[in-house]
């Protein structure tokens, strides 16, 4: 599972099941899941991992593999909107660190 294994790499291409949970939840649990994420980073760094643990638990989410992937791609998402900013390899969900963006503060 992706949050456990330190050599554990999301994959460049969602799965059928993430591309499945990611159609079930549609734009409200999108909009639900990077809102969740984004209650829980900081403006210190923190890891994706358990930025990501955090927001499947806020969101009362079960940790599976493709929703742990969908949570750990919308953390990408929201870097490259820069809401997050990002240190390390976003694809490596235990080495990686966010924080908030410091331009959201300004």
């Amino acid at each position: 599972m992706l949050l456990l294994d330190d050599e554990d790499v999301l994959s460049e291409e969602p799965s059928a099941d993430e591309v499945a949970f990611r159609t079930v939840l549609a734009a409200d649990g999108i909009a639900a899941v990077e809102n969740a994420i984004v209650n829980c980073v900081r403006p210190s760094w923190l890891k994706v991992a358990r930025i990501v643990y955090d927001a499947l638990s806020q969101n009362g989410q079960q940790a599976s593999d493709p929703t742990i992937c969908l949570y750990a791609r919308t953390v990408g998402v929201l870097v490259e909107r820069g809401i997050l900013q990002a240190q390390g390899d976003l694809r490596r969900p235990r080495w990686c660190e966010v924080r908030l963006s410091m331009a959201r503060d300004a």
